[in-house]
């Protein structure tokens, strides 16, 4: 502190020198207790300080708060995330107010209670404005020495953005996983050491499941013999098509045909693998190739084209089948080969003998052309081309492929079609009941018989849509071509373009056939569309229907679809009607249309004409028998009688509540008494209770189904009548004995089944007066 000394007022009052040395200690001690005091102070004042100015800038939220909930102090970042506009606002509120879930808190403090520090807890919060936040949240108690708490103090992070980001994240894996799994073939994204996903139809494929396919290789699942052939392909970034022999856990192998993209998966760059077996394919095509060899040397005997060409293109050598295609595809077997089928021959000649497919100008036939060099010590390369009309296998791969699509679509149109029924059965009961009410006015009366006829039908229309989606031609019946042909040209007046005229020129009050509706309308579409496309400027479209006699016979029912098109050249006009004819450029017609026209009238047993000139149109005519008069003493049908109960107790049985309403009261009407059951469990234990005279059911429930209701009442020794009614056609191994009825009935159907199912009568395979709905 530097030299200090001590002064005196007089000599007389200064003490002895020693006495001024402790003095001087003592003041300097004093001096030295007070700067260093100051000094410390000094530092708190700028630790506090520092400390205050960091609190205040952190970007993160920083809190204390009192035992009940009062914030006692925060920085702006926590205001913001609350959404004040300051630290001294939020300091007005308390942490209850902030809470979207009560639940949430009481769980924070009671974790904070016992453990004393709670770490990283996700909290969904409410905003001072009313919008819901998400933070983590830490914090810990501070207690005085006697264990009271003190204050909470801690830390949030706002994570809206992570949890945005998350919740994207976890949408984007689900619509994979659901991508994934509903394909047919088999998934595998690895990076060609460690296999990352795998769908069902992998695990299928190589009988593992996927926790077994993750933890392999995915070199160990390809064949010893192509490994190093598919790793040299891994290694080399290869990308696309490409395939390879797999080995499945039981040790059996297979060929695949693999699809090879690059992908991201986790950040990381990996490869996704889709897969198919092919070998049966394989297998048929080397047989192929096989027979190929084994008949190459008897040229003529072969029903396959071969042709040796020099390099310029000329034939030197060409077998009869070989001549034949080479014409059919636009070439001169007498000159220079330039191009096969539009294709130029150079496109055609490759070394590896891959075959491609030609079509021939007409479109009628396709031709698989492949090329094979040989070397000649006299003429250098000369060319070996193969020919092979393919057309059938094309079809046949064509009528599968439709099978296949048809069948999907059976799927679908099944489980539209039991649905769509029960909304049908909803309206015809409700207008059937109405029709019953004797205060309805006949112009009500009149409109509700039209309701009822419409619902018709449209289950009518639900039963040639499942026969369509099956390949069917449906069920051969009489049938009136009249309005047919009248509500065909209505439809197509309302969807073709306005610049087509669409007329019907029906000259017979009657027409009737034994055949079906679906394909009649299927014809008359077909040969629609066609002239749609052949009047692209507009024209005129003429629908016509009238009979021909011909002698004592029935006669025959004239369909006639004409237009005012482009018509169709002589030269081609005898092959229309061949399979995969077409004029229309790729993609815009299979050259099925008139085959299936041929067809179907082939299938009635009748007749096609054709007339057509260019410029003026074409006329397409169906020749149809009618159905032969019935017998003169065969008396017209009488009115139907409704048959009614005697008060019996009916059970209706449906998983659908709607369904289960409306279908009693149609029985009641008919002077039943009913309960009302969901599923066949509870039909069960109804039936057990007694009281019940019959049951009647539907087919498809859950927890147990119409058979299996049978099936537990046989068991049961229960013995009641059981009637089936359904949205859906009866499954092939029901029990014939079971009457079954498909909604929506027709109140006569459910009165004469109910009634004859009670007597114990055998079911009438139409229950349903003729032309009353389905049945």
């Amino acid at each position: 502190f530097g030299p200090a000394c001590a002064a005196h007022r007089s000599a007389a009052q200064a003490p002895a020198p020693t006495a001024h040395v402790v003095c001087i200690d003592r003041v300097v001690a004093a001096l030295a207790r007070a700067v260093a005091a100051r000094a410390d102070r000094l530092g708190r004042e700028r630790a506090e300080r520092r400390y205050r100015d960091l609190f205040q800038n952190l970007p993160i939220g920083l809190f204390q708060r009192a035992s009940d909930g009062a914030f006692l102090d925060a920085n702006a970042a926590m205001a913001e995330i609350l959404g004040l506009p300051s630290r001294e606002a939020l300091i007005e509120r308390r942490v209850q107010d902030f809470y979207l879930d009560p639940a949430d808190r009481d769980r924070f403090e009671a974790d904070l209670a016992r453990d004393g520090v709670v770490m990283d807890r996700k909290l969904r919060l409410r905003r001072a404005d009313g919008r819901p936040t998400w933070v983590l949240v830490s914090a810990r108690a501070v207690r005085d020495e006697a264990g009271r708490l003190l204050y909470v103090e801690g830390a949030t992070r706002s994570i809206d953005a992570r949890v945005e980001a998350e919740a994207a994240r976890d949408k984007s894996e689900a619509r994979y996983r659901t991508l994934a799994e509903a394909t047919r073939e088999a998934l595998l994204i690895h990076d060609g050491e460690r296999m990352f996903d795998a769908n069902r139809a992998a695990e299928t494929l190589f009988g593992l499941s996927r926790e077994a396919l993750l933890a392999t290789r995915p070199l160990d699942l390809v064949h010893p013999e192509d490994r190093e052939t598919v790793a040299a392909r891994i290694r080399a970034g290869f990308w696309g098509e490409h395939e390879a022999r797999y080995v499945r856990s039981d040790g059996t192998t297979f060929w695949a045909s693999l699809r090879v993209d690059p992908v991201e998966w986790e950040g990381r760059p990996a490869r996704m693998t889709l897969m198919q077996d092919v070998t049966p394919y394989r297998e048929a095509a080397e047989a192929a190739r096989a027979a190929e060899r084994r008949l190459s040397n008897l040229m003529e005997a072969v029903p396959v084209g071969l042709v040796l060409l020099d390099s310029a293109g000329g034939v030197l050598a060409a077998n009869g089948a070989g001549r034949e295609l080479l014409a059919a595809l636009g070439a001169d077997p007498g000159r220079r080969v330039a191009a096969l089928a539009g294709r130029p021959l150079v496109d055609l000649l490759t070394p590896g003998g891959e075959e491609t497919e030609l079509r021939t100008p007409g479109g009628d036939r396709r031709v698989m052309v492949s090329s094979h060099p040989i070397e000649s010590s006299s003429q250098g390369v000369l060319w070996a081309l193969v020919l092979r009309d393919v057309t059938e296998e094309w079809l046949l791969r064509e009528q599968a492929a439709q099978q296949d699509r048809l069948a999907s679509v059976g799927q679908l149109a099944a489980g539209i079609a039991h649905d769509f029924n029960n909304l049908l059965l909803a309206i015809t009961g409700y207008a059937e009941l109405a029709r019953l009410d004797p205060g309805v006015s006949p112009k009500v009366q009149k409109r509700l018989e039209d309701l009822v006829k419409a619902a018709f039908r449209a289950a009518e229309l639900v039963r040639q849509m499942l026969d369509f989606s099956r390949g069917t031609g449906g069920e051969r019946a009489p049938l009136n071509l009249v309005p047919v042909v009248k509500e065909t040209a209505k439809m197509l007046d309302r969807t073709f373009p306005d610049e087509i005229r669409v007329e019907a020129r029906v000259e017979a009050a009657e027409a009737v056939v034994v055949g079906s509706a679906l394909e009649i309308e299927q014809v008359l579409m077909n040969l629609a569309v066609n002239a749609r496309d052949a009047m692209p400027e507009g024209g005129t479209l003429t629908l016509g229907l009238r009979t021909r006699r011909a002698g004592d016979g029935p006669g025959w029912a004239e369909i006639e679809v004409a237009d005012t098109g482009t018509g169709i050249p002589e030269e081609i006009r005898a092959k229309v009607f061949d399979p995969f004819f077409t004029t229309k450029p790729p993609g815009k017609g299979t050259g099925l249309g008139l085959h299936q026209v041929a067809c179907i009238v082939d299938r009635h047993g009748g007749l096609v004409e054709l007339e057509s000139e260019p410029g003026r149109g074409t006329t397409v005519r169906m020749l149809l028998p009618l159905r032969p008069p019935r017998d003169k003493g065969e008396r017209p049908k009488g009115p139907d009688l409704v048959p009614r109960g005697r008060g019996e107790r009916v059970l209706v049985v449906d998983d659908d509540p709607a369904v289960r309403e409306i279908t009693a009261a149609l029985v009641e009407s008919l002077g039943y008494e009913t309960e009302l059951a969901a599923d066949g469990a509870e039909a069960l234990e109804r039936v057990g209770a007694g009281g019940v005279d019959l049951v009647l059911s539907d087919v498809s429930m859950p927890r147990m189904n119409g058979p299996a209701l049978v099936a537990a009442l046989g068991e049961r020794g229960l013995r009641v009548p059981v009637v089936f009614l359904s949205g859906y056609d009866a499954p092939e191994d029901l029990d014939p004995g079971i009457p079954y009825l498909r909604k929506p009935p027709t109140r006569l159907a459910l009165a004469r089944t109910l009634a004859r199912a009670i007597r114990g009568e055998p079911p009438l395979s139409n229950p349903g007066s003729e032309g009353e709905g389905a049945v």
